[in-house]
């Protein structure tokens, strides 16, 4: 999905829902890791990553949602 498709497709509730939170990134973590780890009850583990990924962009090589930089 390209990052516009992404933002379109989160509410502001989800958005809201990674605010302010903060994480390290290890070599052995996944962007699906992450999200399952740390979504609400609310949200699907999907949600979850489109919105992590919309507040993070740059954490990931060529913005692309399967190449998680670590640190």
């Amino acid at each position: 999905r390209s990052v516009s498709q992404v933002r379109q497709s989160l509410s502001a509730k989800e958005l809201e829902a990674i605010k302010g939170d903060a994480y390290r990134t290890k070599a052995s973590d996944s962007l699906w890791k992450i999200a399952n780890r740390s979504k609400p009850s609310n949200l699907s583990v999907q949600q979850m990553m489109e919105a992590i990924y919309q507040a993070n962009p740059d954490a990931f090589v060529n913005q692309d949602m399967g190449q998680l930089k670590s640190g």
